[in-house]
């Protein structure tokens, strides 16, 4: 297994401002085949995040239309996320606590440098632990999106 988050971490992350229209992270989301887009401020800090989840049960199952603002269905609180210089198994633990299927990177003042995706975490286990690592953290996702 690779140490450290920003051994593994994408690095080419796709931000949206919580007054941009929910079209903005679908387009997002569809051009660079991603599932989530980090919800900044001015100053690239997290305020939230939109999955592309959100955008199926609180914009579609709303019937709210494309032009509302992220800043109505992001998710908010609690930010998931790591520093670089964490270690990889504090981003597992992490996404297993919650549930959830990827965790942001931020630098010490709260900057989104990064995002690590269960996919991402599985590749950098060693072959035979890749597979018990995806499925946890999967039964984890599946189980929180049940509660």
């Amino acid at each position: 297994m690779k140490g450290f988050c920003e051994e593994v971490m994408s690095r080419n992350v796709q931000t949206c401002k919580e007054s941009d229209p929910a079209s903005r992270a679908a387009q997002l989301m569809r051009d660079n085949n991603i599932g989530l887009i980090p919800i900044v401020d001015a100053g690239g800090r997290a305020k939230g995040v939109v999955t592309d989840r959100d955008l199926a049960l609180r914009l579609i199952a709303d019937r709210k239309n494309a032009d509302t603002p992220l800043k109505e269905i992001m998710s908010k609180e609690p930010l998931l996320a790591v520093s670089p210089s964490d270690k990889l198994s504090a981003a597992e633990e992490k996404m297993m606590q919650s549930g959830k299927g990827r965790v942001l990177v931020t630098d010490s003042n709260g900057r989104v440098v990064g995002v690590i995706s269960r996919s991402e975490i599985a590749r950098a286990e060693d072959p035979a632990r890749a597979g018990e690592v995806l499925g946890s953290l999967t039964r984890s996702h599946r189980a929180r999106a049940k509660a």
